[in-house]
């Protein structure tokens, strides 16, 4: 594996950049995670990820690791993907894969269903995106050409 840097820990999320892989990992933790939270950590995402760009890094991959304690509401999910779709398309993201483990596939949750339509509205800017049921599942769809 790859040298990770943190770029961001919070309560919330941690992130984590693969320069290696062009890879951005966020997992996140919960932590109380609420509406202003959420709004928060994207924000702050969406900062680092123009820092990174303005330092010429260049991230092609993206997986995330939900922590399902909130359901992202139809109105936060369009405002997180007008928030991010300028930083998506300087830092050169190609694919997202959320991984969500197949027993929660299965339960068809609302929080994993919220997770799944924030990524949907993101990918109408052209990112492919795909829900997977591992790290390692995502990782092989990078591969993939």
């Amino acid at each position: 594996m790859s040298d990770q840097l943190s770029i961001i820990s919070s309560e919330v999320m941690e992130m984590f950049y693969e320069p290696d892989n062009f890879l951005i990992i966020q997992r996140w933790k919960g932590g109380g995670l609420d509406e202003e939270k959420f709004k928060q950590t994207i924000l702050q995402v969406n900062e680092q990820g123009e820092r990174m760009a303005n330092m010429g890094m260049k991230v092609f991959y993206e997986i995330i690791v939900p922590q399902f304690s909130f359901m992202v509401p139809p109105d936060l999910q369009e405002w997180a993907a007008e928030q991010t779709k300028e930083v998506i398309k300087k830092v050169g993201l190609q694919k997202i894969a959320v991984v969500i483990p197949t027993a929660v596939q299965e339960q068809l949750n609302i929080e994993a269903l919220s997770v799944e339509q924030t990524v949907e509205e993101m990918a109408k800017i052209g990112v492919a995106y795909r829900i997977v049921g591992s790290e390692a599942e995502a990782r092989g769809w990078f591969l993939e050409t």
